[in-house]
Parts: structure tokens; sequence; C-alpha cells
């Protein structure tokens, strides 16, 4: 094995953790064990990582939906009396995702309190 080079051996040698019992034995899982592959040659996140937009803090909650533009449609939704969580699913995003993009774009009027 050299420094800085793939040898398929090398990265399949397992590392086994120092796990003794009172007898000297090694007792270490198999679930415990990595190879040094996995240590420090871990594996590629697979597909095309290429023209991906970088996530601000300005276009954090606009990736599924336009906002902007199903604004008038969430006001409908609501008016017919809809749930956040059946409009959520309908615009295919989290409950969260939605309320957090009406704090920022106000996209609904808040409930009103309970008399």
């Amino acid at each position: 094995m050299k420094r800085g080079v793939y040898t398929e051996k090398g990265h399949k040698l397992v590392c086994v953790p120092d796990t003794r019992n009172k007898y000297g034995n090694l007792t270490a899982n198999k679930k415990d064990c990595t190879t040094l592959g996995e240590l420090f040659a871990p594996k590629k996140v697979r597909g095309i990582q290429t023209g991906l937009k970088p996530i601000s803090e300005q276009n954090r909650y606009r990736g599924k939906v336009d906002w902007e533009s199903k604004r008038s449609q969430i006001g409908a939704w609501i008016e017919e009396g809809m749930s956040l969580g059946e409009i959520a699913r309908r615009l295919n995003v989290s409950p969260s995702t939605l309320s957090e993009a009406n704090k920022r774009f106000a996209l609904y009027p808040p409930k009103p309190p309970v008399v």
C-alpha cells in the first residue's frame, strides 16, 4: 500500500476496534468494524452536482414552488376552508415549508383568535 495511491486491497482492509475481554481476546462485532476505504475515502455522492443553485437566505423557500404566483391560489384555498396541511400536500411541500414561506412572503393572513 502506498500513500495517495488507490489499491483495492488497501481500500478493503478491515479496521477492528480494540475491544478485549478480561482474557485478552478481541470481542468486536462486525457492525463495529470499518474499512480503510470508509474512513479515508468515503464514496462520493451519485448524480450530477453541476448547475445547482446555492441556497441563500433570499432563495431558501423558492425551491419547489414560485410563491409569488401561488399567493392568490393559496388565498382562494383558505377561503374555501382548506387546512394548511391539505394546501401543503397540493403544493408538494411540507407544512413547515409552507409556514416558513408565509413568514417570508405573507401568503395568507393569520388565523383570527378564538374567542
